[in-house]
């Protein structure tokens, strides 16, 4: 039975994606300039990455002191990494 759903769910998750880039690629191909995305819309998507990267930072740098201490003994370049990656 775990072998089974491990297929489907394989399965699913190949299609969900597939589906995602034909939808993607449409809209990104669309010359007409009346696609979903407008250069606005492109603006706010920029600033959601920078801003979710600045919400990423903190929440690994605000549990440094923890990680640090608790055996997994990360270092600052370490936290940066991971905050990035």
């Amino acid at each position: 039975m775990d072998s089974f759903w491990g297929i489907v769910e394989q399965l699913i998750n190949t299609l969900l994606f597939t589906l995602a880039g034909v939808v993607w690629g449409a809209i990104l191909g669309d010359s007409s300039g009346e696609g979903i995305f407008k250069a606005k819309d492109w603006g706010i998507l920029i600033m959601s990455y920078v801003f979710l990267n600045a919400i990423r930072f903190f929440l690994v740098f605000s549990f440094y002191p923890v990680t640090k201490r608790i055996g997994i003994g990360t270092d600052w370049q370490e936290a940066v990494f991971s905050s990035y990656a």
